[in-house]
């Protein structure tokens, strides 16, 4: 978190490997055209880096983003992956 720039992580705390991250995100149904995807990302980024919203992020210590359609489905695609390992791994089963 750049507010604390200091604070160890958990990872850096004595549990290696340990990565969670909290993020939002817009999502739309599969067939929205690309351009209309595209469009929505552009006009939510100039949104989340407005001065105004900027900071009121940094205040929340929130770093924002606001990456490509691409790869916040790459990213999305990893926190699956990630996650249904850990759960495989646990032997646990969602329902």
């Amino acid at each position: 978190m750049k507010a604390l720039p200091d604070l160890p992580t958990v990872a850096e705390s004595g549990v290696p490997g340990y990565s969670v991250e909290a993020w939002f995100a817009l999502f739309a149904p599969a067939r929205v055209p690309a351009a209309t995807v595209n469009r929505l990302q552009v006009e939510a980024a100039k949104a989340i880096h407005a001065p105004e919203i900027a900071r009121r992020y940094e205040v929340e210590s929130t770093d924002v983003i606001g990456n490509s359609p691409q790869e916040f489905t790459r990213e999305v695609k990893a926190e699956f992956e990630k996650w249904r390992g850990l759960v495989a791994k646990a032997g646990l089963k969602i329902q």
